[in-house]
């Protein structure tokens, strides 16, 4: 789930408002870390993305393995706590 058009202030207004829908459902059903660790991404809070990444690595959610591919994430690379996250998952693959 990407946060479409993230990049101007329309687009972050609505990604605001998707994390605040998604709260409010968290509330009462299951919801993915997932969602909100891409929207957090897209909006460039960095802190809250790597939060949301850390609980999908602790659920063991299985789009971890999309990690080093997933374009929503592209931002994040740069981030040392990446390599980090990186290194727990041990994928033994060439960076």
């Amino acid at each position: 789930m990407a946060a479409p058009g993230s990049g101007t202030a329309e687009g972050r207004a609505h990604a605001r408002e998707l994390l605040r829908k998604l709260e409010q459902l968290r509330q009462t059903r299951y919801v993915s870390p997932d969602e909100f660790a891409v929207i957090d991404a897209a909006l460039n809070e960095r802190d809250q993305a790597f939060e949301q990444l850390e609980k999908r690595y602790q659920e063991r959610s299985y789009l971890m393995l999309y990690l080093t591919v997933a374009k929503q994430l592209d931002n994040l690379r740069a981030d040392p706590r990446f390599q980090v996250l990186y290194d727990k998952m041990n994928f033994n693959l060439p960076r």
